[in-house]
């Protein structure tokens, strides 16, 4: 009988589990918040060491109004994701390629 419990007990433990998460926000909000966050991400790049930290306590507050989220819940979201790499790459390529666009939208209106 011991026996049989530990092989249960073996087969439990290596039996992979599905990951019940279940992200707080749809993917295209957190590709819409993920292109704030590669924008604010450069802003803060510039900026100075002492004024970071407070620059980026700002900018949270303001993506959070404007996105109606809870920052911690979606870096949440962002840290599974990250973990699940095909869901991942396609959110990342995405914000990606809709920066991308933006910048050239932006260069051909100063060029004129």
């Amino acid at each position: 009988m011991k026996g049989l419990a530990l092989i249960l007990i073996f087969i439990l433990a290596c039996t992979p589990k599905q990951d019940q998460y279940k992200l707080s926000y749809p993917e295209e909000k957190i590709k819409e918040v993920l292109i704030d966050v590669y924008v604010i991400s450069e802003i803060l790049d510039d900026v100075d060491l002492k004024e970071k930290d407070s620059l980026r306590n700002l900018y949270i507050t303001q993506l959070e109004a404007i996105h109606e989220i809870d920052f911690l819940a979606f870096e949440k979201d962002l840290e599974w994701l990250q973990l699940n790499p095909d869901n991942y790459k396609a959110i990342h390529n995405a914000a990606k390629d809709s920066i991308s666009a933006i910048e050239k939208r932006y260069k051909a209106k100063k060029r004129k």
